[in-house]
């Protein structure tokens, strides 16, 4: 599975080097294995450098930093390029998934002009002189922040991000301004021959920095993958983020944002791609938009959390009924691939304004060859899941053990809860649904208070009080998820009214898959409604 327990000390291997994961780790691809190998190697070469390489402080620092790498077994980042490459042993074992692959990857890189050739910075390194996305880079190790507020207040993270931008993006886009930000990334409006495009821009993490242990920084799967080019007649390697890969994939599918370029400059990767949702001036006025630093202006991408304020929704049946629709052609589409996203949300997916939608942030993915590897041993919780509670995490959570680490807990709650990732994706869905059609999440109180405010807000208050009647807010409501039935609107149809039952049952075995989903007949009768139900500047 892919949470599997820390691998124990092994003996030494016939070369004298200790190997710090299991030689029986047969589903990565030839090309991550043989890097791990050279990685491994660095790390050893150095510690045998600082200590005797024989003494058990050494033993015990090789296992720190390298121990863990066997958990990443069934990551997409190790396996990518050989469940592409006809002929390896990944392709030969899951041939219906390289079918899959292949086809979509050569289908993509024949729509553009781009082809193959994707990752477009050649700007050499001066610690090696090679190009930044090179394999040589990935032996190099940096330890800069992962996350936005690591490059100070918000002002001065853009400034930073903008500046990291790759010079030959400045040289072919014209950059406008700001699109938004995540817990990653930022995202900058630009401009080419009249085309808006947006450039998400986040830090870059080579395989070395990624899988061994640096201090603050956890060790993490990889998060770049050796580009396959060998249909295109390209033959240089050039490692690019399992983001953009996954996006090239998915070139052919309406449900995602078309993406254009990489490029990977010193620290940062920049992400070229498909502008979705804009909000045009011209409709919504001056009043809409935020200035942010001097005359960089804020054009924001409409999302799924600006049809929901205070807990009124703007959507009839029909218009959330598109949106849900489409979000689940996108996870169906993924999930031929074996991929579930993981981070579901209304601030994920933009929308048009005829209501299409577009399902964004592949950053957090989960993938798997096999079903055990969906499963997970823990559940994770932070406040901004709340509105996903499912039955069987509230009755955990309403145990004595957790009720104090809940109500103090800052950051993220590690519950020893299983789950299959893709079933939660199925409740996540549902959750969202629900929300588009009655403004406000399942079993949550129907009336707005400027002192509670949104669910996510439980762990916060402007003194002890607030944050008592807050948290005795969401106790109710997890006690009406354990307890009670789903409350659904009366003006909702019948197939609609089913289809939130079926989502939401208490029983998580009697809860439908994602392939059961698409049969229900609810999704995808606004198909058959007027077209001009579906104006967004009409919903306000």
């Amino acid at each position: 599975m892919a949470n599997a327990a820390p691998y124990q000390y092994p003996n030494p291997a016939p070369d004298g080097i200790p190997r710090d994961y299991p030689d029986t780790v047969e589903t990565w691809g030839t090309d991550f294995s043989n890097t791990i190998d050279a990685i491994l190697k660095i790390e050893k070469d150095a510690l045998k450098q600082a200590c005797q390489y024989t003494s058990p402080e050494a033993k015990a620092a090789i296992h720190i930093h390298c121990g863990h790498i066997s958990w990443w077994q069934s990551e997409l980042a190790t396996v990518i390029y050989d469940l592409m490459r006809p002929g390896s042993d990944l392709a030969s074992e899951y041939t219906d998934l390289h079918d899959i692959f292949f086809r979509r990857w050569n289908a993509s890189i024949r729509s553009t002009a781009e082809g193959a050739f994707v990752s477009r910075c050649q700007h050499l390194s001066n610690i090696h002189h090679n190009r930044y996305d090179s394999y040589e880079n990935q032996l190099c190790s940096f330890n800069h922040p992962s996350c936005v507020t690591g490059y100070g207040e918000i002002r001065q993270a853009i400034a930073t991000y903008a500046n990291g931008i790759c010079p030959t993006v400045h040289n072919r886009f014209e950059l406008k301004g700001l699109i938004g930000w995540g817990t990653y990334g930022i995202v900058f409006l630009a401009y080419e021959n009249q085309k808006p495009y947006a450039i998400k821009v986040q830090p870059y993490f080579t395989i070395n920095s990624d899988v061994i242990w640096q201090s603050p920084r956890q060790p993490y799967p990889p998060s770049v993958a050796p580009l396959y080019t060998a249909m295109a007649g390209f033959t240089q390697e050039n490692y690019v983020p399992l983001e953009a890969y996954v996006l090239i994939l998915l070139r052919s599918s309406k449900r995602f944002p078309k993406f254009k370029l990489v490029y990977t400059h010193d620290m940062f990767t920049s992400m070229v791609m498909e502008a979705c949702g804009l909000v045009n001036p011209n409709d919504y006025g001056e009043a809409e938009h935020k200035f942010l630093k001097r005359n960089r202006r804020k054009y924001p991408s409409y999302k799924g959390s600006d049809l929901i304020a205070k807990k009124r929704t703007s959507l009839g049946e029909k218009q959330a009924n598109k949106l849900s629709t489409q979000l689940l052609e996108a996870m169906a589409f993924l999930l031929d691939m074996h991929i579930c996203h993981v981070d579901l949300s209304h601030q994920n997916y933009a929308v048009d304004e005829k209501l299409n939608t577009k399902l964004l942030d592949m950053g957090l993915i989960q993938f798997g060859h096999e079903e055990p590897d969906f499963w997970k041993e823990q559940t994770v919780h932070i406040a901004h899941y709340e509105k996903f509670m499912t039955p069987e995490l509230a009755v955990e959570l309403f145990k004595d053990e957790w009720v104090d680490k809940d109500y103090n807990a800052t950051r993220t709650l590690f519950v020893p809860l299983g789950h299959d990732d893709r079933n939660l994706n199925v409740w996540q869905l549902a959750s969202l649904t629900y929300e588009l059609l009655h403004g406000y999440s399942p079993w949550d109180d129907k009336q707005w208070s400027a002192d509670i405010q949104d669910l996510y807000h439980y762990r916060n208050g402007r003194d002890a009080g607030q944050k008592r009647r807050r948290y005795k807010k969401i106790r109710a409501r997890r006690r009406r998820i354990i307890n009670e039935s789903l409350p659904v609107h009366e003006d909702l149809t019948q197939d609609c009214s089913d289809a939130l039952q079926m989502m939401l049952q208490k029983d998580v075995d009697q809860r439908p898959n994602l392939a059961e989903l698409e049969s229900v007949p609810w999704f995808g009768q606004w198909s058959y409604r007027d077209k001009r139900a579906f104006d967004r500047n009409q919903l306000f």
